[in-house]
């Protein structure tokens, strides 16, 4: 796969507007949605199981700021909000 990476912030807020042909070409095992409380149904639910099939998907709505860290082998993700750290 030419796309392939590890982490992948997603496009649109996780809108119907992605693609499913480029999450699958992505094929991240790490996903962020930047997304905040709105009216447009953002993540879109599909958006979010299709990035659950191949890895963890964070949420900014639900954790907060995502820091990922990587030693260029190994990568780790911390999140942070008002009241949890995972």
């Amino acid at each position: 796969k030419s796309l392939e990476h590890r982490v992948m912030k997603v496009p649109h807020h996780g809108s119907r507007h992605t693609l499913e042909e480029f999450l699958q070409e992505v094929d991240p095992e790490l996903s962020v949605i930047s997304v905040g409380k709105n009216l447009f149904g953002q993540p879109n639910p599909e958006i979010i199981s299709l990035c659950e099939e191949t890895g963890k998907v964070y949420r900014t709505d639900r954790h907060g700021l995502v820091v990922f860290y990587s030693d260029g082998s190994n990568i780790k993700a911390e999140t942070y909000n008002s009241t949890t750290k995972d």
